[in-house]
């Protein structure tokens, strides 16, 4: 599962706003100890704000607990003090698989045919709203290889069907050695939650108040 922390770092300083972000790299060794993966993290110069999105490779409650309470005994050491304003599960945008894909009793003839038969097939796909990307054909020994996007579990069976049947009158017999799906997510960072939002600019507000007079 992927989440997103937010963190303010609290009585902020230039002195201590840099050094919170010079612990990056300690923190992330925290994470991955614990068996999460940092995948994105941005800082919000404004608000104070470290904005971190990880995944936990099936870890335990527990053991995200002890990987925050970790984190909260590292920089107290350094007299960093953080609040946690959010923390929220990202859902996957999209869900895609990759597809190796042989042609069976392959002859050059049929090869041709085959790669041939390519814009059919993604005529087919776009009518369903399927997205194929990465299509490859590897004249070696007979594979196509591809990443699909589908919307729906019924516009993939409506052109696995569509496609066997296109196949079969072409004379080729095709067959699927390997299908992985993976979840993809989006890049984007969710804006602070509303219900934060007026109280942290207010608090971003004082600190650069404090700071204009270092």
């Amino acid at each position: 599962m992927r989440y997103r922390t937010e963190a303010q770092l609290l009585n902020p300083t230039k002195k201590n706003w840099a050094l919170y972000k010079s612990l990056a790299r300690q923190i992330e060794e925290i994470v991955n100890k614990h068996g999460l993966t940092v995948i994105k993290t941005e800082y919000n110069i404004e608000l104070f704000v470290k904005s971190i999105i990880f995944e936990t490779n099936n870890v335990s409650e527990i053991d995200i607990y002890l990987f925050a309470f970790e984190v909260g005994n590292f920089l107290g050491h350094h007299k960093l003090n953080i609040n946690i304003i959010s923390n929220i599960e990202v859902l996957p945008t999209v869900k895609k698989i990759k597809y190796v894909i042989k042609l069976v009793d392959s002859t050059p003839a049929k090869w041709a045919k085959f790669v041939a038969s390519e814009s059919d097939v993604q005529k087919f796909a776009e009518e369903v709203n399927i997205v194929r990307e990465n299509v490859v054909y590897n004249h070696e020994d007979y594979r196509l290889s591809l990443q699909v996007e589908y919307p729906d579990n019924k516009s993939r069976e409506n052109l696995n069907c569509k496609v066997t049947s296109y196949m079969n009158k072409k004379g080729l017999d095709q067959k699927i050695v390997e299908a992985i799906e993976f979840k993809d997510y989006s890049d984007d960072i969710i804006d602070l939650p509303f219900y934060n939002a007026n109280k942290l600019i207010n608090q971003a507000e004082l600190s650069l108040d404090k700071l204009s007079h270092m």
